[in-house]
């Protein structure tokens, strides 16, 4: 009997193997190191609201590219993602207002995303990477859901990964995330 008992518990720590193996390097494959969503995050979070992508980090293109893929995921869960063009067009019509009126009043993605209609704004900063054969991988990121109209974030993710995570990755994270908090 004790034998069965000893079998017994080696088989469900082989079973629990895999499940540890997947929790410890989750982050490896793109799952958000901290998640934190405000206490009325579900009210705010809306499928069919519009929604601003900006993002900042150490290389403006790939940047760029990162912009596009929460877009798309948000798109893909209900959202209507502001145009990249729209955006810039608000920018430069901003900054050539300023010039002309000599204002020094600060531009930020709030402004920006209201001045176009949004109601969300996701906003952050990203480290990517590129390893010796160029393959970039993202290093470090913060992407945050932020509710335009109260100024308010309603949903921050962190990532810190093990390992490679792809931009991919990022947004399919992102996006499940916010699907999360969605009412």
């Amino acid at each position: 009997m004790g034998t069965r008992t000893h079998g017994a518990s080696s088989a469900a720590t082989l079973c629990l193997i895999p499940v540890l193996l997947l929790l410890a390097f989750g982050a490896a494959v793109g799952a958000a190191d901290i998640v934190a969503a405000s206490a009325d995050a579900r009210s705010v979070v809306a499928r069919g609201a519009t929604v601003a992508v900006f993002m900042q980090g150490n290389d403006s293109l790939v940047t760029r590219v990162v912009e596009d893929a929460l877009a798309l995921a948000l798109a893909d869960l209900g959202f209507k993602p502001v145009s990249r063009e729209l955006l810039e067009k608000t920018v430069g019509e901003y900054v050539l207002k300023t010039r002309r009126t000599d204002s020094e009043t600060a531009l930020d993605a709030l402004s920006v995303a209201g001045a176009v209609g949004a109601t969300l704004a996701v906003t952050g900063t990203i480290i990517v990477h590129a390893d010796d054969e160029g393959a970039l991988s993202i290093r470090l990121a913060s992407v945050q859901l932020v509710g335009v109209e109260r100024q308010q974030v309603v949903l921050q993710t962190l990532y810190e990964p093990v390992g490679p995570l792809s931009i991919r990755q990022l947004a399919e994270d992102f996006s499940r995330a916010v699907r999360e908090q969605m009412s």
